[in-house]
């Protein structure tokens, strides 16, 4: 056999096992592929930080704006001074939400855009607050770019849009 004969073989065989390596990677990434798409098909499809295009598709304002620290404080204190006499569950006047809630309350309830907080007796020497996610066509409020305090103030809808569950 000549030597170009041969060295032709050679080359054939040589392209005949890179075109069944390439054959196996191909497959390998076809595997892998379909395993992703498995995995995926097992894990939650929507999050409540990622599914925010209805949430945030209305343009109605909710009395609500982002305003400055000091503001925010003269409110609360003007508010605790008008009712430093009072002896009732009336005079608190803050309440804390973890996180964690407001997490749990977007995520399982994905048409929500807004969350409500209506006050309630718990006995005569208790004040709080029921929490819940609703949807509401006035839930846009206007940020303040010179702020940028993440303090809010809002004022009550009621009795225009009074939220119930």
């Amino acid at each position: 056999m000549s030597d170009s004969r041969y060295n032709l073989i050679i080359i054939l065989l040589l392209s005949l096992l890179i075109l069944l390596g390439l054959y196996e990677i191909i497959k390998l990434e076809k595997l892998n592929e379909d395993l992703i798409e498995k995995i995926n098909d097992l894990l939650p499809k929507e999050s409540g930080a990622c599914n925010n295009d209805s949430r945030y598709s209305t343009k109605e304002f909710l009395n609500a704006e982002e305003v400055g620290v000091d503001d925010a404080n003269t409110w609360i204190g003007d508010y605790r001074k008008a009712h430093e006499d009072d002896v009732s569950i009336y005079k608190t006047t803050g309440f804390h939400i973890s996180k964690k809630a407001l997490d749990s309350i977007f995520s399982r309830n994905l048409r929500a855009n807004t969350i409500t907080f209506n006050l309630i007796n718990q006995g005569d020497s208790a004040l709080g607050l029921v929490v819940a996610g609703v949807r509401s066509d006035s839930s846009d409020i206007r940020f303040n770019s010179t702020l940028n305090s993440s303090i809010f103030r809002v004022n009550s809808m009621c009795p225009l849009d009074c939220c119930f569950y």
